[in-house]
């Protein structure tokens, strides 16, 4: 008798939706929504502005750990429903780059105080992430508690509102163009547009591991509680 022969045979696995938002990908008038978004639709200005320039499909494990740069003035909720993410080779090496870099001089007259730390400026600049988006001060950590699927990309060149005088005075750029090697993240799912509130994809994929200001950036590991499930407190 050959070993073969002496080997059960495999089992067989039904197939299985591995993926939370799989929904988000597999319906097309879903995906072709989501494309929109990832390449900066805005929900309630109906234009394009940022986004992701060239948006690829790629997935996500569970038990994997994202990050993202969100705003003080905004729920919780609002913070972690958002799609955009980053992983933490991307984080932690935007994290590495600034910490390579000192402050710039102040400018005459400059309210030193109301100056954004070299961590959330370098964000801005290799994310395209104009000002205007949000006071961008607070870093948000989580793990994902099931595979999830995203969009993945470079980001869009956001362009700086304004004419040159206002962009001058405030030491601005016409555009915030992004980092060519810097992948951005966009989740769909996570909050239902239609209907403005948040979904189960959200509150069963989302674990809170915690968040601390832009300037603390590297202190966000230092959680010891582990993932908070939702509602996250």
């Amino acid at each position: 008798m050959s070993l073969t022969q002496t080997l059960p045979p495999p089992p067989k696995f039904a197939p299985v939706n591995t993926f939370a938002n799989e929904d988000e990908f597999s319906k097309p008038h879903k995906r072709a929504k989501n494309e929109m978004f990832a390449r900066g639709w805005g929900v309630w200005t109906k234009a394009f502005r940022g986004g992701i320039a060239s948006p690829r499909e790629t997935k996500l494990s569970n038990e994997q750990v994202l990050y993202r740069i969100g705003h003080s003035t905004s729920p919780l909720v609002k913070n972690l429903t958002s799609g955009w993410w980053m992983t933490a080779g991307t984080f932690l090496g935007l994290g590495v780059l600034a910490g390579r870099l000192e402050d710039y001089p102040a400018r005459p007259g400059e309210d030193m105080s109301k100056r954004e730390t070299v961590m959330q400026h370098m964000m801005r600049i290799k994310l395209a992430v104009s000002p205007d988006f949000g006071v961008f001060d607070t870093v948000f950590s989580i793990r994902l508690e099931q595979p999830l699927k995203a969009f993945s990309g470079r980001g869009f060149p956001a362009a700086e509102p304004g004419d040159d005088a206002e962009r001058m005075a405030k030491s601005r750029p016409m555009a915030w163009f992004g980092a060519h090697e810097v992948a951005q993240l966009y989740i769909p799912g996570f909050w239902n547009f239609d209907d403005n509130v948040i979904t189960s994809v959200a509150t069963e994929s989302i674990g809170f591991l915690g968040s601390v200001p832009v300037s603390a950036w590297n202190n966000i590991g230092l959680n010891t509680r582990g993932a908070v499930p939702y509602p996250w407190v």
